[in-house]
């Protein structure tokens, strides 16, 4: 099988990672994964990698091969180079952006994330990619005379935005506030070890994730009640990660993960958005515990969120969907 992932925008990264960890299990069956995004920038100034490059002739001929497109929730019309191209609508952003608000079971699939539980629960839910066996995403060895922090805010919308754009907030103004009593507070010498801290914007992917490699801590946010790209790096890097979970969310990760993923809780850090300087505090002043959670966190990873669950999930979905074509139009 070969799947094209076609997005105008990276969505974090994500099209290129899911690509990325279908595609080395796809090759060995003679099939590929590639992905292709029409704006390679992204909000604040972040830069993620890609794949393909728009309308080229490599971009022409990979459509023309591909057995399957996945599109982005707000894709309109037929994929450029080839409009016969059958392609499945994959939903991993606001419900307001959506091109088609009310999809049919069955002919979509939701990132098992808030959207699932909150926007789309008639979709199976697919997890968001992560390819934990390349270096990129592997834990480096950590600093042992220090305690470092890592914060890659995707919005500094504020708390007080309500409406759908209200999906933006993410805790940027109570973790940035936390971040600098806990900077004060390591300068008189109040931590075990000095707690070295890195707030991230405006840098490219690379330099992101090479600092999550070497932390011991990463924050995803606060506010929504999901994890997001952001907090599945830190775990990949074996960081205590800090989020907040609805009971939704976490019903939504027993539905899409293996049986016995949650039996001992999940492997984020659970923090409010007012309690996030006392889970720092907890976390800074016990070296002992937040380095036995940052091997936990890496653990779970390999464990129960492996390249080989997340790329059978998602090459499964999409088998069984080119079969189910299949069997209609023998039908008709």
């Amino acid at each position: 099988m070969k799947i094209l992932w076609y997005n105008s925008t990276p969505l974090a990264g994500m099209p290129w990672r899911t690509a990325k960890v279908m595609d080395r299990f796809l090759r060995p069956q003679g099939g590929w994964a590639r992905c292709l995004t029409q704006k390679a920038g992204y909000g604040g100034g972040r830069v993620f990698p890609t794949d393909l490059t728009p309308n080229t002739p490599e971009a022409h001929q990979a459509a023309q091969e591909a057995d399957l497109a996945i599109v982005g929730a707000y894709f309109k019309g037929s994929i450029p180079g080839n409009p016969d191209l059958p392609y499945v609508r994959h939903y991993s952003t606001e419900h307001f952006r959506w091109a088609d608000p009310s999809p049919e079971p069955g002919s979509a699939t939701v990132v098992g994330q808030y959207q699932h539980s909150v926007c789309a629960p008639q979709l199976d839910p697919l997890p968001n990619c992560m390819p934990i066996d390349d270096p990129m995403f592997m834990p480096e060895p950590k600093p042992q005379d220090r305690v470092r922090i890592v914060y890659a805010p995707s919005s500094r919308m504020g708390e007080d935005v309500s409406g759908p754009r209200g999906w933006a907030r993410k805790s940027y103004a109570p973790v940035t506030k936390a971040l600098e009593h806990i900077g004060l507070r390591s300068e008189r010498n109040e931590y075990p070890l000095p707690v070295e801290i890195f707030v991230l914007e405006n840098v490219p992917y690379e330099e992101v994730m090479a600092a999550k490699r070497t932390a011991h801590i990463c924050i995803d946010e606060c506010s929504t009640g999901s994890y997001h790209s952001s907090g599945l790096e830190g775990l990949a890097c074996g960081c205590a990660t800090l989020c907040w979970l609805s009971s939704n969310v976490q019903e939504t990760l027993r539905t899409m993960l293996a049986d016995g993923a949650m039996e001992e809780g999940v492997p984020f850090e659970l923090s409010t958005k007012s309690k996030i300087e006392s889970a720092l505090e907890t976390l800074v002043s016990n070296p002992g515990i937040l380095e036995a959670r940052g091997r936990w966190a890496r653990n779970w990873m390999e464990t129960w969120y492996s390249e080989a669950w997340q790329a059978s999930t998602w090459i499964g979905w999409h088998q069984r969907y080119l079969e189910r074509c299949a069997a209609n139009s023998s039908r008709t």
